[in-house]
């Protein structure tokens, strides 16, 4: 079973893909605009959870020319997991410490901890009901639905 989901592809192509792994390095489409917006790619950049070496980050490149952009979200450790959510924030999980943070879709600065207490996050995706979705890598593994205003 595996997750169905639309993701940017070069110069602005969107393509459907079937995930039944769990996925480290994904690249994101941020729409335009305040909501998700199908078929509108505002964004190529490619967002890389960085958990190697003294620091834990996420990394951000340019989508087109694979240039270093910046140091997106500085401090998270263990980033298994990001997707920008219908709002334009970008969430990221955190394995070390259970939780989901909350960041802004712009600058990467924390705005709070959107979730707590998440078993072990890795992999999330917000559905079309705009609910987030975490995997769970422990196993036998599980999917957490939160809600996705509150992470309840």
């Amino acid at each position: 079973m595996g997750i169905t989901e639309e993701v940017c592809g070069k110069n602005g192509d969107h393509v459907r893909l079937k995930r039944r792994h769990l996925i480290t390095v994904s690249a994101f489409c941020l729409y335009a605009g305040v909501g998700v917006m199908p078929g509108a790619c505002a964004s190529v950049d490619l967002y890389v959870g960085n958990f190697f070496g003294n620091s834990s980050d996420i990394l951000r490149f340019d989508g087109n020319t694979g240039a270093f952009v910046s140091n997106f979200v500085p401090n998270d450790s263990f980033p298994l997991g990001a997707a920008f959510g219908p709002d334009g924030n970008f969430y990221a999980t955190n394995s070390n410490t259970d939780t989901v943070g909350k960041y802004n879709g712009t600058t990467g600065a924390f705005i709070s901890t959107f979730a707590s207490s998440v078993d072990d996050p890795a992999g999330l995706a917000f559905g079309p009901d705009h609910n987030m979705y975490v995997v769970n890598s422990s196993s036998p593994g599980s999917v957490t639905k939160l809600n996705g205003t509150m992470g309840v």
